[in-house]
């Protein structure tokens, strides 16, 4: 058997593509008839006609395509067409890639790629695939590079199951970041693995500080029952809830409402800071009852709706909230149905403005529920987003879910007991002024004076207190009141130092009268009764102490006084009486010093 009939038997067994490249006449192209073929030619095609991968051979400077059966199922309508064409003919939408593989190719280099992303027309319309591409050199009976010889294995199905998976992931993160609660992941070794942006703000050192380390390492200072109740939770795989104290070296204390739970990792650790929750129930003297219910209400709830399915999921978390057991299906029409009949309406409208591919609203909505197997009636604060496919429509939302009836009801008690407050304090004032109008002249004038300026700084610090629902008065806001008749910053004549310090209310009125009383002695007969006279006055945090400091200059000679006069005998009962503090005057020289220091817990 001769050499060219040995050829054509490896044709006929190069399967259907083999058989075509067999009877076609080649004579017009630039290979010439098969007989010409060089040796080079016939034996790397041999090889890849019996592949069962896809390959290709590109001859020559044309890149004349050769092929076997499995590129030919790769091909997909281009075949057979794409046979005996010109690789950057043959596909013209990748045509100056392949130009760069010929020239490479035939300069006897070799390329790879893994996952390359291209837009093919296999069909007719544009696809986007992904390939791993290997090219090599084929040379010829010289040794120089005649061809390129090309492996293609395309990875699409491979990579979009990635980007699924990835997808989903960052769904769940989505949920996660979006929640008011703060979320954190630990694995077998308490070693933090993940957590969410309301994590990282609670503790204020960023990320990178944290992931990677153990808890222990990340927080030398945990509490030894908080520890152990960690170990406890990993140990026996059973959750756990309680509340957690901590003291930040860079931010001072916080309290949690700590929920721990088991996972496939470790521990999932979904907490909130109720720190000022605490706060504002001991300053108003809330039962420990009412701070129990404000410290639990963390408790968040998960839903998710398949827009295009109208499919309803809810965690059980959220069936409760609604007064539905473990596990009941739920839908839509459940949802809206159990919504308070007066918030119905606003929640139908912000739900619909978040499923609105116009508007894509964020959802943000409090209603009322009423339990579809209780008929109890509960506060929700729900949160979530639409998701929106590539022509925008939202075939997907998905969000949280908080009960916060315990706040509703604490706000209202908070509430009513303001405005009692409000009233009483109002009307306590208004006395006290009626009483010193009716003053006669003369001594008594002067003493209506004094008196009436010690009421109106009680009064600035009431209305401090107020302003913030009695819930403290900022120290700097109540300096600037009391001195607001006199210039301030660096051409003024009083300068402020000290970072802002939040005041109890007893501490809030001890400091105004402290403070009238030195500003009337200073513009009388101080530092700020001379065109030179300056005051500084500065205050600052040490331990447990807040400490304040008054100090003049500039103003006319000060002689010690030999006996305590009323100023300072009220100064020092406004400070030391109310909550217990101290004051110190020196009468320097060059101007009055006075110093108080009074208990933090006061301020």
């Amino acid at each position: 058997m001769s050499a060219a009939d040995a050829f054509l038997d490896v044709l006929t067994a190069g399967g259907e593509t083999g058989a075509m490249i067999r009877d076609r006449d080649w004579s017009a192209t630039p290979l010439g008839p098969i007989s010409t073929w060089p040796q080079s030619l016939r034996t790397a095609l041999g090889l890849l006609l019996r592949s069962p991968v896809p390959i290709v051979m590109l001859w020559g400077e044309q890149g004349v395509m050769l092929y076997n059966d499995a590129y030919s199922v790769f091909a997909g309508g281009r075949h057979p067409t794409l046979l005996g064409s010109n690789v950057r003919e043959g596909w013209p939408e990748v045509a100056d890639f392949n130009d760069n593989v010929m020239r490479v190719g035939l300069a006897g280099d070799t390329l790879a790629y893994r996952d390359q992303e291209l837009t093919l027309y296999r069909h007719g319309y544009a696809e986007q695939v992904w390939m791993n591409l290997d090219y090599s050199p084929v040379y010829d009976e010289a040794g120089r590079p005649a061809g390129v010889i090309a492996i293609v294995v395309e990875t699409t199905a491979q990579v979009r199951a990635v980007q699924e998976l990835k997808a989903e992931r960052d769904r769940s993160r989505g949920v996660l970041e979006r929640m008011g609660d703060a979320f954190m992941l630990v694995d077998r070794d308490f070693r933090v693995i993940e957590m969410n942006a309301e994590a990282v703000r609670i503790d204020g050192r960023g990320r990178d500080a944290i992931v990677g380390r153990t808890l222990w390492e990340a927080w030398p200072h945990l509490e030894p029952q908080t520890e152990a109740n960690y170990r406890k939770v990993m140990a026996e795989r059973t959750p756990l809830e309680f509340d957690d104290h901590y003291v930040f070296e860079n931010r001072g204390e916080g309290w949690f409402a700590m929920r721990v739970f088991p996972v496939s990792e470790g521990v999932a650790l979904f907490y909130r800071e109720v720190t000022e929750e605490r706060r504002a129930a001991q300053r108003l003297q809330l039962s420990e009852e009412s701070l129990r219910l404000t410290t639990e209400a963390a408790e968040i709830g998960i839903w998710d709706l398949d827009v295009q399915k109208d499919l309803l999921s809810w965690s059980d978390r959220t069936r409760a909230m609604f007064g539905i057991s473990p596990g009941v299906p739920v839908s839509m029409l459940d949802f809206y149905d159990l919504i308070h009949p007066d918030d119905l309406a606003a929640t139908h409208a912000a739900f619909g403005a978040a499923l609105d591919p116009a508007r894509r609203a964020t959802y943000d909505v409090e209603y009322r529920t009423i339990g579809k197997e209780d008929g109890r009636v509960r506060w929700v604060a729900a949160k979530g987003r639409g998701l929106f496919d590539a022509e925008g429509r939202c075939v997907r939302a998905l969000g949280t879910a908080i009960d916060v009836t315990a706040r509703k009801a604490a706000e209202e008690r908070m509430h009513l007991l303001m405005r009692e407050v409000d009233h009483r304090a109002n009307n306590l004032l208004a006395v006290v002024q009626g009483t010193v109008s009716l003053s006669q002249a003369g001594d008594a004038q002067r003493l209506k004076e004094v008196i009436a300026g010690r009421v109106q700084a009680l009064a600035r610090a009431h209305q401090l207190l107020s302003d913030t629902r009695w819930a403290g008065a900022s120290l700097r806001r109540l300096v600037e009141e009391e001195i607001m008749a006199f210039r301030l910053g660096d051409d003024g004549r009083v300068s402020l130092f000290g970072d802002d310090v939040s005041l109890a209310p007893a501490a809030a009125q001890s400091i105004a009268m402290a403070l009238h009383e030195l500003t009337t002695n200073a513009a009388k007969y101080g530092a700020l009764s001379a065109p030179d006279g300056r005051v500084e006055i500065a205050w600052r945090v040490e331990g447990s102490q807040l400490r304040l400091q008054w100090s003049e200059r500039g103003g006319p000679p000060v002689i010690t006084p030999t006996r305590k006069g009323l100023g300072s005998t009220i100064l020092a009962r406004a400070v030391a009486g109310a909550v217990g503090g101290e004051t110190r005057l020196d009468w320097r020289s060059e101007g009055l010093v006075c110093e108080i220091e009074l208990p933090l817990e006061a301020a």
